[in-house]
């Protein structure tokens, strides 16, 4: 994560050559869902059979003679990715977990957390999201989820709590705390388009820690800025006047997600595959043979 400054990029998209073609960006005006870069769009364009890796082509313009060089489905593909990245960078989103979508979470153990993180994401003004529950239950994902979908249409920042303190902190100068690129920092973080936090309640509970947190969130509450925020924390758990925010259930949706390992529900789950599929291949016995 960032920790020594403001996570930057470009989050204007490219206008793409081929006629109807547009990068995925917000819904267009039929209602479609935007949609991040595929993976095969993220594809190095050397071995295209269409423009052997030029990464161009030459169009007729209409005029005897005369072409014009455009940009190959290929090469395309290679700039919607390049583009992704660069926003995700700016959002501050790690790179670890880009795949984390809505479509790969395992919907059947965390419907409501689901359904709760993909409202959010299509109508993060609608309310806050608040996801509670134990390390492993998917709350990370769900919540990066959203901000992939968030960031074709919207500037999402992304920060783990601690990593936001830390970079909070990097803006002290010596001797003069009240004088600062801190200030600045904070402030960027408060006013940003939608704002993702993740595992708060793992920072070190200092009076640092409480005063910016509560300032950043008590901010987007009063201007009524969309946050999302996962922790594992319950309310008596938490400084009384962040509890009130967060618990606040006209302002913020609050989901409990079930006990249990999301991460080693998944291990079990390809394990008891593997152990299917080996069964499927064992030789059957013909019912005289088992009596």
């Amino acid at each position: 994560m960032v920790a020594g400054g403001m996570p930057t990029g470009d989050y204007k998209w490219a206008k793409w050559a081929r006629p109807g073609t547009s990068p995925r960006t917000a819904g267009s005006e039929s209602g479609e869902r935007a949609e991040s870069p595929t993976s095969d769009e993220r594809q190095i364009t050397q071995g295209c059979p269409i423009c052997k890796g030029a990464g161009m082509l030459r169009k007729p313009t209409g005029r005897p003679g005369h072409s014009q060089a455009v940009p190959c489905d290929c090469k395309l593909g290679e700039m919607r990715a390049t583009i992704w990245q660069r926003a995700r960078k700016a959002s501050g989103l790690p790179d670890s977990e880009g795949d984390c979508t809505f479509e790969n979470f395992h919907t059947d153990r965390q419907p409501i957390g689901h359904d709760a993180a993909r409202e959010f994401a299509d109508f993060p003004e609608r309310q806050w999201l608040v996801l509670r529950g134990d390390p492993g239950t998917g709350k990370t994902h769900l919540l990066i989820a959203a901000a992939n979908l968030l960031l074709v249409k919207r500037r999402p920042l992304y920060f783990v709590v601690p990593d936001l303190l830390d970079y909070l902190r990097a803006g002290i100068k010596e001797g003069n705390a009240d004088n600062d690129d801190t200030i600045a920092r904070t402030r960027n973080v408060c006013t940003c388009d939608v704002l993702l936090l993740d595992d708060y309640g793992t920072e070190n509970p200092t009076p640092f820690a409480d005063e910016k947190l509560y300032e950043i969130i008590d901010y987007r509450y009063r201007q009524r800025l969309p946050l999302a925020l996962t922790t594992n924390l319950a309310d008596h758990q938490m400084p009384a006047r962040i509890a009130s925010r967060l618990g606040d259930v006209a302002r913020a949706r609050s989901v409990t997600m079930r006990p249990g390992d999301y991460r080693k529900s998944d291990a079990r789950a390809d394990e008891l595959a593997a152990l299917l599929d080996e069964l499927e291949g064992l030789p059957r016995l013909s019912s005289q043979a088992a009596d």
